[in-house]
């Protein structure tokens, strides 16, 4: 089934994206749309691989810091855990962060 919106819907739909009101939808604008963001609920370590047995400490990430998805989560059945690639957005860092543990602690979301 096709996709259709009136004039106004769409007119919205642009207004909602031009972040900076100038007209234009730039790449960054476009970008945006389909960013990840998920926040810490509780401190956890990222790690430098998704193997958490094999995997080295990169940094903590504490409690309100929030990550940007750098790839769809990914589930370690094994060990029962969701993990997610990620970066931090105000350092900049790269790993891998546990979203969710085996016992149902949520760390981030």
């Amino acid at each position: 089934e096709d996709l259709a919106f009136s004039d106004t819907q769409r007119e919205a739909i642009f207004k909602h994206l031009d972040k900076d009101k100038d007209g234009e939808i730039t790449q960054a604008e476009f970008q945006e749309i389909f960013r990840q963001r998920f926040t810490c609920t509780h401190s956890i370590s990222v790690t430098d691989a998704f193997e958490i047995g094999s995997s080295k400490t990169v940094c903590k990430l504490e409690l309100d810091e929030v990550v940007e998805a750098i790839a769809l989560p990914r589930s370690n059945d094994a060990l029962g855990v969701t993990r997610l690639h990620c970066r931090l957005v105000e350092s900049g860092k790269e790993g891998w962060v546990t979203m969710k543990g085996n016992q149902g602690t949520v760390y981030v979301e």
